[in-house]
């Protein structure tokens, strides 16, 4: 199991929100490009950058990435990407994975088209509440279930669903294991996790249960889980 550091984005700096509330934001660095680099000797393979601005429609951090990516860092990126020519920008630019949300539910042939230009470079996110998906920076829901969207995003051939269960998101509240269980038992691609992880047992639980990946944001930056250590068991 891959596990995969986030940095969250807002006006070039290194935040974390609860719930995806930006009244409860907490700033725990203005070097991104430090906290990456930190990350990578911590023995990441990959780190997952987000643009809170961007998917807020409140701004941008896309100067910081090209800072983090000519820096020779492997990046997962998503936030306010909602365009074909914004996902081929990124992926010029040096991004590893670009990560789509709304673009991907307001039209499924689009998706499609999109991963057929681009495969295994593009990852979709499902950010749910409840039983509906949030898209627009969490502003708005779609009428399909997380698992409905997550069946449809298999058959069409998607190699990696990223699963943030927003109620959890920011709080170290522990993991959604009943959802986390029976998506990994319907939803046959590669699951990335993330959302009120709080501790290592929890990242023990879901490498068990078999995962493909975890992300780890608010619990490594309280010093609740330590990254080497989380490396480890995804790579025992």
């Amino acid at each position: 199991m891959i596990v995969i550091p986030s940095i969250d984005l807002v006006n070039g700096k290194v935040v974390r929100l609860v719930r995806g509330n930006v009244n409860e934001m907490k700033v725990y660095s203005y070097s991104p490009v430090e906290v990456a680099r930190n990350f990578v000797d911590a023995g990441a393979k990959l780190i997952h950058v987000v643009d809170i601005s961007a998917a807020l429609g409140i701004g941008s951090n896309r100067e910081v990435l090209k800072t983090i990516v000519r820096s020779n860092i492997p990046i997962q990126f998503g936030g306010g990407v909602r365009n074909k020519e914004e996902v081929e920008y990124l992926l010029n630019l040096g991004v590893k994975r670009v990560v789509i949300s709304t673009i991907a539910f307001n039209n499924f042939a689009v998706a499609k088209q999109l991963l057929d230009l681009y495969g295994e470079q593009l990852a979709v996110s499902v950010d749910y509440i409840g039983n509906r998906v949030a898209v627009k920076g969490w502003k708005a829901t779609v009428d399909l279930s997380p698992l409905e969207i997550a069946r449809k995003l298999s058959l069409l051939g998607f190699k990696y669903i990223i699963f943030t269960s927003i109620e959890k998101d920011g709080t170290l509240l522990g993991i959604d294991l009943d959802f986390i269980k029976k998506v990994l038992e319907e939803v046959d691609t590669n699951l990335i996790f993330s959302g009120g992880i709080s501790s290592i047992e929890e990242v023990k639980k879901l490498k068990d249960l078999g995962a493909y990946g975890v992300i780890l944001g608010k619990s490594i930056y309280e010093g609740k889980i330590s990254l080497k250590e989380a490396i480890k068991v995804g790579e025992s």
